[in-house]
């Protein structure tokens, strides 16, 4: 059962994610809202992650103003992200004790590892409606490289400075499905 703060919590981190993602979603390949699902499972926890990242994903590319994914594309996308947002959540308690470089380092190859799964996950459900599947995940390739560069960039970056400011409200440094107590 969710106490009052984390779901609190949990609806402005997926209101953050989406919102970044209507903010940016003209910049192909570029994005934020990993980084948003992924500082709110660090703030929640691994099962409040992961329907940040459900509810955010769901919002964006339901009402994207690119219009709507297929169906399998839809339900990676939701995956991706929720998996994006348990990331968070497991890692908290490892970010919390880092220096700033191991902090940004680990949240680099972070980011780069969510991404690589969600650009998978997508990509190959997009080879499902499309056929053949590997032409297509070819197809797609140029696309996932540009996402994982970005990712990995804002992840280290970013991703550094989300950190701090989930310090300076006591939202880092707990393990697990404890934060956010109230």
């Amino acid at each position: 059962m969710f106490r009052s703060s984390r779901l609190a919590l949990t609806a402005l981190f997926a209101a953050l994610a989406a919102a970044l993602g209507f903010a940016g979603a003209l910049v192909p390949n570029v994005e934020l809202i990993t980084l948003a699902v992924f500082l709110g499972g660090v703030a929640t926890g691994v099962g409040a992650g992961i329907a940040i990242g459900v509810i955010a994903e769901f919002v964006f590319s339901t009402l994207n103003p690119l219009g709507p994914a297929l169906p399998f594309v839809f339900a990676a996308q939701l995956v991706g992200m929720g998996i994006a947002g348990a990331a968070g959540g497991i890692l908290a308690p490892h970010l919390a004790g880092l220096a700033s470089a191991g902090r940004s380092l680990l949240l680099g190859v972070t980011g780069f590892l969510v991404t690589l799964v969600f650009d998978g996950l997508t990509n190959l459900a997009l080879g499902i409606h499309m056929g053949p599947i590997l032409p297509t995940l070819i197809g797609g390739l140029a696309f996932s490289l540009i996402h994982l560069g970005a990712n990995t960039v804002v992840f280290a970056v970013l991703g550094t400075g989300g950190l701090r400011v989930l310090e300076s409200f006591g939202l880092l440094g707990r393990s697990g499905e404890s934060h956010a107590q109230g």
